[in-house]
């Protein structure tokens, strides 16, 4: 494991700044903190501001706080078979990223979204007191692939495909659109990886490529960065970040 003293102290203070519960806080300051989640034993787990989605192979669904231990529960995995994207499919719908809009530690007022597979990827969302999952329509005839990274940032969700489609979503009024598309051939390659991360405010789309190695696995070997111009709707390549 990293000591977090040997971080550089420009990424301590970046790290700080994004610390906004008291707890979190002073777990940070202990560098290392190690408890036990016997709540989160046997499923799959995805943290998000300071909270931790989990989802168990019975298909129960909850939101918990690692260190107060509150439990919010919400619509099981079950309730995603209604919203198939074809309503074509069998497959058990598997939740495989998780989003927050805000700490529920902070405000009530807080959306969370899923991305989730039977036989093919969707996405939906819900609210506090939401009984179901409120399904978002993608029309595969414009959306190609599952989703590779899903973030949210300044009000909307963005979410980038494996085919190198950048689409954004705003649950408050229902809309989508297409924001962006990786057009050169390198981005279609099977051992290219998206990842959507901000950094000092800005939100960034980084592409990792990789090669098979020799022993089979995937040896990544570049990266490309890009910085998304949420208002222009427009990409622009970044050599450095500062």
């Amino acid at each position: 494991m990293a000591n977090w003293a040997e971080l550089p102290h420009e990424l301590l203070v970046l790290i700080v700044n994004c610390v906004k519960v008291i707890e979190d806080f002073i777990a940070f300051g202990a560098k290392v903190s190690r408890i036990f989640l016997p709540e989160a034993k046997g499923r799959e787990c995805f943290p998000s501001e300071g909270w931790i989605c989990s989802a168990s192979y019975t298909g129960e669904v909850n939101l918990l706080h690692p260190f107060s231990r509150t439990l919010i529960q919400l619509p099981p995995q079950q309730a995603l078979l209604a919203f198939d994207c074809d309503n074509t499919d069998d497959g058990y719908p598997c939740i495989d990223q998780a989003v927050l809009s805000a700490s529920p530690s902070l405000t009530s007022d807080y959306v969370l979204m899923v991305s989730f597979y039977g036989y093919k990827n969707c996405l939906a969302f819900c609210r506090p007191g939401d009984l179901n999952w409120t399904n978002i329509i993608i029309d595969r005839s414009n959306v190609i692939g599952g989703v590779a990274s899903l973030k949210y940032y300044k009000g909307k969700f963005y979410v980038v495909y494996y085919s190198g489609q950048v689409w954004v979503y705003d649950v408050t009024i229902g809309e989508s659109c297409d924001f962006f598309e990786l057009e050169d051939d390198m981005f279609k390659r099977p051992l290219v990886q998206f990842y959507l991360v901000e950094v000092s405010g800005v939100l960034l789309l980084v592409s990792r490529f990789a090669s098979k190695g020799p022993n089979g696995g995937a040896e990544t070997y570049k990266f490309r960065v890009f910085e998304l111009d949420v208002i222009g709707g427009a990409l622009k390549e970044i050599n450095t970040l500062g």
